[in-house]
């Protein structure tokens, strides 16, 4: 894929913001609430939700690829869905917050392998 679908602002991992008014100036208001303080985005308000277009999906804080456009799927849930990640792209933590409501079964939180914190 020679696409980027998602922002790629920043490929280097190593020049990331450290303090939360430097990450503040990187990202939007919203952006912060979900990259650094593990928000979750309103359903069906993001601008990836119904997308078809064809590339890879970067995380909006550190430039990481994360997912494949191919993998990207109509879940019907309001937020983008894909099947997989791209290898070695991402870890995936257990979700202890018990804050999820709308989907009591989920146990994993992927973040971009690089971290962000």
């Amino acid at each position: 894929m020679t696409d980027d679908v998602a922002h790629n602002t920043n490929d280097r991992t190593d020049e990331l913001p450290r303090t939360d008014d430097e990450w503040r100036a990187k990202l939007s208001p919203a952006e912060f609430r979900v990259l650094r303080r593990a928000g979750t985005e309103a359903p069906w308000t993001g601008e990836y939700v119904d997308t078809k277009t064809q590339g890879v999906y970067h995380c909006r804080a550190c430039g990481a690829k994360l997912f494949d456009s191919v993998t990207k799927f109509d879940s019907h849930c309001g937020w983008p869905s894909f099947t997989d990640y791209l290898p070695g792209s991402v870890i995936e933590i257990e979700d202890r917050s018990k804050r999820k409501p709308f989907a009591p079964d989920s146990k994993l939180v992927i973040v971009p392998r690089f971290g962000l914190g």
